[in-house]
């Protein structure tokens, strides 16, 4: 319990200890960091650990509720799937149609209908409009974590609290 939880009268740290007495009897025990100061008795450690498992199977989402959320952040995630494809598909044929247009502003600059100061200049604002959409490209999946499945890890461990609480394991 070390760090985890405060005392209720004077908000310093509970702490744990153990003592062992000279008959090899094991007493663990929690207890205000300034016990002395404030008061408060200590309790055993199996007491509170049971206040613990009960006050989480108050706050442990039911299972009507965790599997509607969860159903409702997988179509959350479907939906942003299909609107991410999309945009995702426009960026491509926008990076397409600006190296078309490149490929025109050369050919009219060979045909002599720009001269070097107007080729030069259309080509450079051209070259950085594709440099940034090829950038929004390559980031365009490493910008990307899928907040619904930590947000649905979160609530299928909130389901099982208790027993992560009894059993110590994830």
């Amino acid at each position: 319990f070390n760090g985890l939880i405060e005392c209720g009268r004077c908000k310093y740290m509970i702490t744990s200890e153990r003592k062992v007495k000279k008959s090899g009897l094991v007493f663990d025990y929690c207890r205000c960091c300034k016990q002395r100061i404030c008061g408060n008795p200590t309790i055993s450690s199996k007491v509170l650990n049971n206040l613990v498992y009960d006050f989480l199977g108050t706050i442990a989402p039911s299972e009507v509720y965790t599997d509607w959320a969860i159903r409702s952040l997988r179509e959350i995630e479907k939906e942003n799937r299909e609107l991410r494809n999309d945009r995702y598909s426009r960026l491509q044929k926008e990076l397409v149609g600006v190296q078309h247009h490149v490929d025109i502003l050369h050919d009219k600059w060979l045909e002599q209908l720009l001269t070097d100061d107007e080729f030069q200049e259309q080509k450079q604002r051209l070259v950085q409009k594709k440099e940034k959409i090829r950038l929004d490209l390559e980031s365009f999946d490493k910008d990307w974590e899928s907040w619904t499945d930590t947000a649905i890890d979160v609530f299928k461990m909130a389901k099982r609290v208790q027993a992560i609480w009894k059993y110590g394991t994830v």
